[in-house]
């Protein structure tokens, strides 16, 4: 190889005939470049007051869903209180003269005072409005799914299936970039469908969760719901079909045993037919 002159080793290298063009090229076009730093600026402070902004709002929602929680949390004591009430009162009443131990036990977990069931639904109904007012003031926020899930789910249970649903319709199902809100949201949708009796629709959202690669935390749930709502639909076939698959591939998970004793009988059922 040969050597390097010394006009050759003083000659700049490329980075420096590079970096000389770039400096040159920021001079001829100063105007250009301060409009683009400005630009930068503006876009990166924009963001930054959009990112606290949204922040600011998610903790505003969330103050509000704490307060939901509250009262349910409140609610949900006072159902657990008046059914020791009842229990204590069926007791008493069944074995007023001959007290056991379980009964008298039964008797000291029991509230001293009466539990009113004005109370009680009032308490219910204040949470469900408390839940719709996080729905309605932070809507597409973590909150309002979270809202959602009780809400709906306490509508439901009190036979409000329609309002339940009405819930789901008048809130924006989440992104692709909230996959645990997604998957809860389309999970508890699929439910309270499968309350109201609508099976075939059911089947359509749970289906949307178990084929979903990214919703894979929902999926031996989804599999197992969506085989007793077959059941249902007089398709044993595709019953049978998915609690295989979920005793298969989840078969230490609450779902995985949930199909099991389903496919047992499923097919105990299917040989009789």
């Amino acid at each position: 190889m040969a050597e390097l002159t010394k006009k050759e080793l003083k000659a700049p290298d490329r980075f420096q005939v590079f970096s000389a063009k770039i400096l040159k090229w920021i001079e001829e076009n100063r105007r250009v470049v301060n409009g683009a730093l400005v630009a930068l600026v503006l876009l990166g402070a924009s963001y930054a007051i959009w990112d606290f902004m949204g922040q600011r709002r998610e903790d505003k929602a969330r103050l509000e869903l704490y307060q939901a929680q509250k009262i349910r949390s409140e609610w949900l004591e006072k159902v657990d209180a008046k059914k020791k009430q009842d229990v204590a009162d069926a007791t008493d009443k069944k074995e007023a003269k001959k007290e056991t131990k379980k009964d008298a036990k039964a008797k000291s977990e029991a509230p001293k005072e009466p539990i009113d069931p004005a109370v009680v639904a009032k308490l219910k109904d204040e949470a469900i409005n408390q839940f719709k007012k996080v729905l309605q003031d932070f809507p597409g926020s973590a909150a309002a799914q979270i809202a959602l899930t009780h809400s709906s789910q306490m509508l439901a249970d009190d036979g409000r299936v329609d309002e339940a649903l009405e819930l789901f319709e008048k809130s924006k199902e989440p992104n692709r970039g909230q996959l645990v809100l997604l998957g809860a949201f389309l999970s508890q949708k699929a439910k309270v469908q499968a309350q109201k009796g609508n099976c075939e629709s059911a089947v359509k959202t749970w289906e949307r969760v178990y084929t979903d690669p990214a919703l894979a935390l929902w999926h031996g749930d989804a599999q197992v719901k969506a085989g007793v709502c077959y059941e249902k639909l007089s398709q044993k076939d595709k019953a049978i079909e998915l609690y295989k698959k979920v005793s298969s591939e989840h078969a230490d998970t609450d779902a995985g045993r949930a199909a099991k004793k389903l496919l047992i009988l499923a097919e105990r059922t299917e040989t009789k037919g």
